[in-house]
C-alpha cells in the first residue's frame, strides 16, 4: 500500500469520505450514528479507531459518546490533520500516527471497542485479526465499514481510474495545457488571448471526450475543476510547477483508489473472513449497507468470546 499516496490524500485537508456526495456523507453518518448507539460500552470505555484519517468517524465518535467516560485512542498509516476535530472532544484523546493495523502500539487485551470506517480491509487480513484479537478485551466490541466489492462505490471508482489512465495517455491534452501556460507568461497582445480561449476550448473538447469515454470518470475525479482555472484566460497566474504538481497529485490519486478497487470484499470472500475471526475467538456478524438502494458497503460487527 503506498503510503505517499495516502499522505498526500490527507495532506489536502480532506475529511468527508465522499466530497463530492454530500447525500452519501450524510447516509453513512446516520449508519454510524445508529450502529454506535446500540453498543452497550460501559464507563471509562478504552476506544480505538483504526485508520482515522482526518477525523470523519472520530467526530462521529466524539459525538455519539459524550455521555460515557473514555479515552480514545486514534491510529493511522499516514500524517493525519485532527486538531479541530479533537478540539470539541470532552474526554482524553491520543493519536498515534505512522501505525500500521498489522502492528498495532497497544497492550494485550486493552481496549473495549474498535472502529473502522475503509481503513480495516487494506491490511493483510490475518495479521489485522490476530491484532484485533489481541487488543481487544474479553467481551470487547467492534465495528468495521469495509468496501463491497460490487458497491455503486467501486462502479464511480472503476470509471474514475480508467479516466485517469486516458488522462494520462493523452499527450495531446497535455501539449495544449503546457501551450495555453507558455502563452499566458508571455501575454503581449489580443492575438495571445485569442489564441488562449481556441486551445481551452480543445482541452474543453478532450476533457468531454475523455468524460463519456470513462462513463463519467473525468468528471467524477475533479480534474476538470483543477484545470479550468489554469485554462482560464482571466487568470494569469499560472505555472508548469503547478501544471506539475496537479499531475503528481493526481497519479498519487489514481494509485489511492485501485487501491480500494483491489480490497472490497464480495459475498463469498466476506465468508471466509467471518471464519478467520471466528477461528480467532471473535464471533462476527455482517449486515449490508444499502443507499439510496445500492449495496454502499458491509458492516462488520463482533465480539470477543469470553472464554
Amino acid at each position: 500500500m503506498s503510503k505517499q499516496a495516502w499522505d498526500n490524500y490527507w495532506a489536502s485537508g480532506m475529511h468527508s469520505c465522499f466530497p463530492k456526495n454530500e447525500i452519501t456523507d450524510t447516509e453513512l453518518k446516520q449508519v454510524w450514528n445508529n450502529s454506535i448507539k446500540q453498543l452497550a460500552l460501559k464507563d471509562h470505555a478504552q476506544l480505538l479507531e483504526l485508520g482515522c484519517g482526518n477525523g470523519f468517524l472520530t467526530e462521529i465518535i466524539i459525538a455519539s459518546l459524550t455521555s460515557i467516560r473514555h479515552i480514545l485512542n486514534m491510529m493511522d498509516y499516514s500524517q493525519v490533520q485532527l486538531d479541530k476535530v479533537l478540539a470539541s472532544a470532552q474526554y482524553e484523546t491520543r493519536v498515534f500516527q505512522n501505525t500500521t493495523i498489522e502492528q498495532m502500539p497497544f497492550n494485550d487485551a486493552s481496549m473495549d471497542l474498535v472502529l473502522a470506517n475503509f481503513s480495516f480491509e487494506y491490511a493483510d487480513p490475518d495479521k489485522a485479526i490476530q491484532q484485533v484479537s489481541r487488543v481487544l478485551s474479553k467481551g470487547g466490541q467492534f465495528l468495521f465499514n469495509i468496501h463491497a466489492k460490487n458497491s455503486f462505490v467501486s462502479a464511480i471508482s472503476t470509471n474514475v481510474c480508467s479516466g485517469l489512465q486516458l488522462m494520462f495517455k493523452n499527450k495531446y491534452l497535455f501539449a495544449n495545457i503546457n501551450e495555453i501556460i507558455r502563452l499566458k507568461q508571455q501575454l503581449t497582445d489580443i492575438s495571445h488571448k485569442t489564441e488562449i480561449i481556441a486551445i481551452s476550448r480543445s482541452v474543453i473538447d478532450e476533457l468531454k471526450s475523455m468524460d463519456i469515454a470513462s462513463n463519467g470518470g473525468i468528471g467524477n475525479s475533479g480534474v476538470i475543476e483543477d484545470i479550468l482555472p489554469i485554462i482560464n484566460t482571466s487568470n494569469s497566474m499560472v505555472s508548469f510547477s503547478r501544471l506539475e504538481h496537479i499531475w503528481e497529485s493526481y497519479k498519487l490519486y489514481q494509485m489511492r483508489i485501485q487501491q480500494q478497487l483491489e480490497v472490497g470484499y464480495d459475498s463469498d470472500s466476506i465468508k471466509i473472513l467471518v471464519k478467520a475471526f471466528n477461528q480467532s475467538a471473535i464471533d462476527v456478524s455482517v449486515k449490508p449497507i444499502y443507499i439510496d438502494g445500492k449495496l454502499f458497503s458491509y458492516m462488520l460487527q463482533g465480539v470477543k468470546r469470553s472464554n
